[in-house]
């Protein structure tokens, strides 16, 4: 079977992310200013430098990945991100898990690249069901 990201979930999961980078940015600099700066005006400078960064980072992250592709076939998982390919057999099949913090990602251990890695939302509901339900089946 094939899985592939459409462009809502592709721009969903990176809202998603964004939202969580820059909701992580904020409490960061609250705390920051809480903690180190509690009598100071600076706190407009760190705030902003904090910000940049954070939007530098999620520039980066949207530009540096494209749609994301899942095959699955009786013999091999093949993983495709952009230009990146991980392919193993399904011998070298570790199991798979996902994370309990947010931002939620679906981790599939193999002997080859040791951990397979995307986010919870990369794929719609329905297809992440199937996808978690092959690969509850290859791990019995």
């Amino acid at each position: 079977m094939e899985f592939t990201q459409s462009s809502f979930q592709y721009f969903f999961a990176h809202f998603y992310g964004m939202f969580i980078n820059v909701m992580s940015y904020c409490v960061t600099a609250a705390i920051f200013h809480y903690f180190l700066l509690p009598e100071s005006e600076q706190f407009d400078i760190w705030y902003i430098l904090i910000m940049t960064a954070g939007v530098i980072h999620y520039l980066i992250t949207i530009y540096r990945e494209g749609y994301k592709v899942i095959k699955l076939t009786e013999n091999e998982f093949i993983y495709q991100d952009n230009k990146n390919i991980q392919r193993f057999s399904w011998d070298n099949f570790e199991g798979y898990k996902v994370s309990r913090m947010i931002p939620y990602d679906i981790i599939i251990k193999n002997k080859k690249y040791g951990k397979t890695k995307f986010s919870y939302f990369t794929f719609s509901l329905t297809q992440r069901r199937q996808i978690l339900s092959l690969l509850q089946s290859k791990c019995n």
